[in-house]
């Protein structure tokens, strides 16, 4: 049956509050229940649990601001209770969500004074999963904030860092965001732990896409150029990002809307992918020639499209000086080096294919990579039919020596009978 209040009374009974309280953590509030937790805020002004429940009924209500008038003053009642600062703070932020704004730091000060230690006065328990919930809000909260400077990014990763650690089940996606800021830091003393996190996010996500791309981009932190990466890191960074495409392209056969999702991020694998194939050390006296001057020399087909935070802005392009010899630039490669370039290439097409805006410009830079392939191995056949030539024509030297000997024998033998 519905339920119905006494209107006859203000006071809500026990009876009438333990239930409404109980509705309210099941999330099944009416419109009685509320009217309950209203009655007994006006009834008892100084207790901030009465406020504290109604700003809890009133965010459930999503009424946003008169939950952060209602904890606000609960709050001040009890100015050391965590509980408060906490759901303050959840407040503050459905807040300036509503209200479109970045949310305040008030919201970072109020979790950070919530992790106090539990030995103090109102504080959490020492439950970890409690604490760990508490840090990885503050993370969000600092990082959510305007202005946010290298300080704060490091405040947020070392809050994230605790929870996971506290309750590594609970926040395994952490991990990940935590590899991702530490890319967007840039900060080469922060790559081995931007690495760590990242095989992590790998670990305990194998089939996405998005962990194995992290965990190649971690490889480029501090990174100036592709070039200056070490063997090792190049090739686990290439491992990451042939499997982060290869699981996007087995989910887009499996689904039709896959094909469509991600468009920007595979794109963006394929540019970093082209990047590290194209300044591979095989590649290094072609590149070297470039630096010396000699536009022939420059290996790399990627473009100056805008590059991912913790990916080297190293605008370049493969391009022919003579475009009526385009397999000169291709000549010190040998066939290793064109396989490499080759790949490049494909690799930026496809950035272009998924992302024309941004790699368009870049691709049409290697429009005459065919063309240029063509005559190198064309070359090669050539050289391979002159070194024949010079074989045969050897042996043919050979052979006729030969029977020029015999015949004289013959001549002797002749002479002498």
């Amino acid at each position: 049956s519905t339920r119905t209040l006494n209107t006859e009374t203000i006071n809500a009974t026990i009876e009438e509050l333990r239930e409404a309280s109980e509705a309210l953590q099941a999330g099944e509030l009416d419109d009685v229940g509320f009217e309950i937790f209203h009655r007994h805020a006006q009834e008892h002004p100084a207790d901030w649990r009465a406020h504290a429940m109604l700003g809890q009924a009133q965010g459930k209500r999503g009424e946003h601001g008169a939950a952060v008038e209602a904890l606000r003053l609960a709050h001040k009642l009890s100015p050391a209770t965590a509980h408060l600062k906490i759901a303050l703070a959840s407040a503050l932020t459905a807040k300036a969500h509503d209200d479109g704004d970045q949310e305040h730091s008030e919201v970072a000060t109020l979790y950070r004074a919530a992790l106090a230690p539990a030995s103090t006065p109102g504080a959490l328990p020492d439950d970890p999963v409690q604490r760990a919930e508490t840090h990885a809000k503050l993370g969000r909260a600092l990082l959510s904030m305007p202005d946010v400077d290298n300080q704060t990014v490091d405040e947020a990763i070392a809050a994230w860092s605790s929870a996971v650690a506290l309750a590594p089940k609970q926040h395994e996606g952490l991990h990940e965001l935590i590899a991702m800021r530490l890319i967007r830091r840039g900060d080469p003393a922060q790559r081995a732990r931007a690495i760590q996190a990242a095989q992590r996010a790998v670990k305990l996500s194998p089939a996405s896409a998005q962990a194995y791309e992290t965990l190649g981009a971690t490889f480029f932190i501090g990174h100036d150029a592709a070039a200056s990466m070490g063997r090792k890191h190049r090739a686990r960074a290439i491992r990451a990002l042939e499997t982060a495409i290869a699981l996007w392209e087995e989910a887009a056969a499996n689904d039709e809307q896959s094909q469509e999702a991600d468009r920007s991020a595979r794109a963006r694998v394929h540019s970093r992918l082209s990047r590290l194939l194209s300044s591979d050390p095989k590649l290094q006296d072609l590149n070297a020639g470039d630096e010396a001057g000699g536009s022939e020399g420059d290996a790399s087909p990627t473009g100056s499209g805008e590059p991912h935070p913790g990916e080297p802005s190293t605008p370049s392009s493969w391009a022919p000086s003579n475009p009526a010899q385009p397999s000169k630039p291709l000549a010190g490669l040998g066939d290793e080096g064109v396989g490499l370039m080759r790949e490049a290439v494909r690799h930026l097409r496809a950035a272009a294919k998924l992302d024309p805006a941004t790699y368009s410009e870049s691709a049409a830079k290697v429009a005459g990579w065919e063309e240029a392939e063509r005559q190198y191995n064309q070359a090669g056949v050539k050289s391979q039919q002159e070194r024949e030539a010079m074989v045969m024509a050897m042996h043919a030297e050979i052979d006729g020596e030969r029977r020029e000997k015999e015949e004289d024998e013959e001549i002797e033998r002749e002479e002498r009978s």
